[in-house]
C-alpha cells in the first residue's frame, strides 16, 4: 500500500506465515484496503492513492498494473473464502485449519503512520482480518524491525531520493541490500 509517496505496506512473506502463504489471500488483503479513504481521512486529501510501489510520476509506472487489484471488499471476502479463510459464526476473525487470520503490523508511532495503521486495522477488521498493531519510535522501526527483517508487515517510508530506480529492492543479484525482498519465496503468478 502506498499513500501519496510516503507510506508503503510491506510484508515479510515467509512460509511460516500462513496468512500470507496463499497468493489469493495476499490479493484479498490488497482488495480490502481502501487507499482513497486513507488519503482522504488521514492526509485530508493531500496525496494520491497508490496500489503499487511506484508512484504515477515514475517512468516505470504502469496504469494497467495499478488497476489489477482495485479496492473491492466483496471480492476480498470471496477471495479469502476461496483461500480457505472462513468466518466462524461466533468468531472475531477468519480462520483456516484452526489458525486465526491475524497479522502483526509494525509502524512508527508518528503521523501519518500511526493514523494509517489504525485505519488499516479498522478496514481489514471489516473483512474478518485481525491486525495487531505495534507502534514504535521511528528509529526502532528502522534498526530493530526493517533493517533486521524482523516484522510480518510494516508501514514505512522507502524514499530512495531523486533516483527513481528501485532496482536494489527487488532483484536477486542485490540480496545483500538490507531491504531487498528477492529472497522471499515466489508464490504463483
Amino acid at each position: 500500500l502506498a499513500v501519496g509517496v510516503v507510506v508503503l505496506w510491506m510484508s515479510a512473506l515467509t512460509a511460516d506465515r500462513p496468512s500470507f502463504a496463499n497468493p489469493a489471500g495476499r490479493r484479498a488483503l490488497n482488495q480490502a484496503i481502501d487507499r482513497r479513504a486513507l488519503v482522504r481521512e488521514v492526509l485530508r486529501g493531500g496525496g494520491d492513492p497508490q496500489p503499487t510501489s511506484l508512484p504515477p510520476s515514475e517512468w516505470a509506472y504502469s496504469a494497467t498494473a495499478a488497476e489489477r487489484v482495485p479496492y473491492d471488499p466483496t471480492a476480498a471476502a470471496r477471495a479469502l473464502e476461496g483461500a480457505g479463510w472462513t468466518m466462524p459464526p461466533q468468531g472475531l476473525y477468519r480462520t483456516r485449519a484452526g489458525i486465526d487470520f491475524v497479522v502483526e503490523l509494525v509502524a512508527a508511532d508518528a503521523y501519518p503512520y500511526r493514523e494509517v495503521a489504525h485505519l488499516l486495522q479498522r478496514q481489514l477488521d471489516l473483512d474478518g482480518v485481525g491486525v495487531r498493531l505495534n507502534l514504535v519510535p521511528a528509529g526502532q522501526l528502522v534498526t530493530k524491525y526493517l533493517g533486521a527483517r524482523y516484522y510480518q508487515s510494516a508501514l514505512a517510508n522507502l524514499d530512495n531520493g531523486p533516483d527513481p530506480d528501485q532496482f536494489s529492492y527487488w532483484p536477486s543479484s542485490e540480496k545483500g541490500f538490507t531491504l531487498n525482498f528477492s529472497q522471499l519465496p515466489r508464490q504463483g503468478r
